[in-house]
């Protein structure tokens, strides 16, 4: 038997992030060039717009002085419903 697929839902994430980044009092150009990305891409990483990948949680887990999984408690959602 299949396990269900594992949704996780990005946007959580994403709000975490930028909840944490405020907490710590960093700017997001700050935290944009630990991170090698653009400002404007970085907002867009916080407001959900592009999903931050890994190995950016990885490395924001270490700015943020956070383990990895602080950003993914809460992140987990239903599957979506599929109609036949």
């Amino acid at each position: 038997m299949r396990k269900p697929p594992v949704f996780i839902d990005t946007i959580a994430i994403s709000e975490k992030v930028k909840a944490t980044r405020k907490e710590k009092h960093l700017h997001q150009k700050e935290v944009a060039g630990y991170l090698g990305v653009t400002q404007s891409n970085y907002s867009k990483m916080e407001n959900g717009v592009i999903t931050i990948n890994v190995e950016q949680i990885a490395k924001l887990a270490i700015l943020f002085e956070k383990e990895i999984n602080y950003f993914f408690a809460d992140s987990f959602a239903p599957p979506p419903l599929l109609i036949h």
